[in-house]
């Protein structure tokens, strides 16, 4: 096991000060340490894997410096366009680190949606050609290590993956830690929400403790969970699920239960949804400015106004909420207006520390859910 600040030292002492990504829980202290305001690095949070290839591709043309790029291996399959046609060494030969959460790692427990890149993920690797090495897991050996890396990076001008196994990091507690104002708990929105349903809707929820919180909930109900479309990967994508849903079955009402990161990761998605004027699309974003399921990092949602992007895309409506009271006020007309319409919903950050998981498969999530559209 390695400490943040062993891994400090072996970057610093090898000229490495740039990073830019999106989160993962495999290197979630890490990530809490980089957002440490005493530290030097230099550090961009991306909205997606493959913005952050350009971004690592702009720093490195701005400085000659090796850039790092943080990601889940799940994200990985987001930069082959990139990889391959900015940065390979056959078109502009941008050195940078690939710095590869390890999911579903062979032979260790993980979620369904990891197994499959966490067993091709090296051999995807080596199809594209980028050289990778699995992080050390002794501190002694890291600044031996990433000069290797460097001398890679040097030598080939080119990419070089760095993989990062689950539990390498030891715990690291952040100085501050970053509260948000609101009261309101994500949990308690999506329970007064499905309060409020007729049973007809379908719902599609996004990655994560969303759609936890959602099938813990219809499980306490014993309502079943035929209505609902767990997305336990592809993060950004629930909205694009729903607008596939909603235009082969116009006089369907389906719900979209998004959060601010898979929000932000395909923001481009919500004007195919303004264009085609779904009347019966209800897009719910719960919005605590976090990276909720990867440790809680900050994701930009302070900085951007989602009511003005949906009404800019062509939504019928869009509003925002703060507090229980709100939610409860505006639910009926939002439920029953014509859409497309956009709710968002500040929450507070966090949720319960026995939050289970989904027990259902995804297959049978998946014929469930067909069984009721056809219904």
């Amino acid at each position: 096991m390695i400490t943040c600040q062993g891994l400090e030292k072996a970057l610093k002492t090898n000229g490495f000060q740039f990073f830019t990504g999106v989160p993962d829980s495999t290197f979630k202290d890490w990530l809490l340490f980089l957002e440490e305001p005493k530290h030097s690095f230099q550090h961009v949070l991306a909205c997606n894997e493959t913005s952050s290839i350009a971004i690592a591709a702009g720093y490195h043309l701005a400085t000659g410096d090796f850039p790092i790029v943080y990601m889940q291996n799940s994200g990985l399959g987001n930069t082959v366009n990139p990889l391959t046609s900015l940065a390979d060494q056959e078109v502009y030969s941008i050195p940078m680190v690939l710095f590869i959460g390890w999911r579903g790692e062979p032979g260790k427990k993980d979620e369904p949606q990891h197994k499959k890149m966490g067993r091709v993920m090296n051999a995807l690797l080596d199809s594209l050609e980028i050289p990778h090495q699995v992080l050390p897991d002794e501190e002694n050996e890291l600044e031996q290590f990433w000069a290797g890396v460097k001398k890679s990076l040097q030598d080939r001008q080119g990419p070089h993956a760095v993989i990062i196994p689950k539990g390498i990091f030891s715990s690291f507690s952040p100085s501050v830690k970053k509260e948000t104002p609101w009261t309101l708990v994500r949990e308690d929105a999506i329970k007064l929400i499905v309060d409020r349903l007729s049973g007809q809707e379908a719902i599609v929820s996004t990655t994560g403790k969303v759609s936890r919180e959602l099938y813990e909930y219809r499980s306490q109900l014993e309502q079943g969970h035929q209505n609902d479309f767990y997305t336990v990967g592809s993060l950004g994508c629930a909205s694009s699920i729903a607008v596939g849903i909603a235009y082969a079955k116009p006089q369907q009402k389906v719900l979209v239960f998004d959060a601010d990161g898979s929000a932000l990761m395909h923001l481009g998605s919500w004007s195919t949804v303004g264009h085609y004027k779904f009347p019966q699309l209800k897009h719910i974003v719960f919005d605590n400015e976090a990276h909720e399921s990867t440790g809680g990092q900050t994701t930009h949602s302070g900085n951007v106004d989602f009511v003005a992007i949906a009404e800019k895309c062509g939504y019928a409506k869009a509003q925002v909420v703060s507090s229980r009271e709100e939610l409860e006020a505006c639910l009926g007309n939002f439920l029953e207006g014509v859409g497309p319409e956009l709710l968002v919903i500040k929450v507070k950050k966090g949720s319960r520390p026995n939050l289970g998981r989904p027990t259902t498969t995804p297959i049978e999530n998946k014929v469930g859910f067909m069984n009721f559209l056809q219904r």
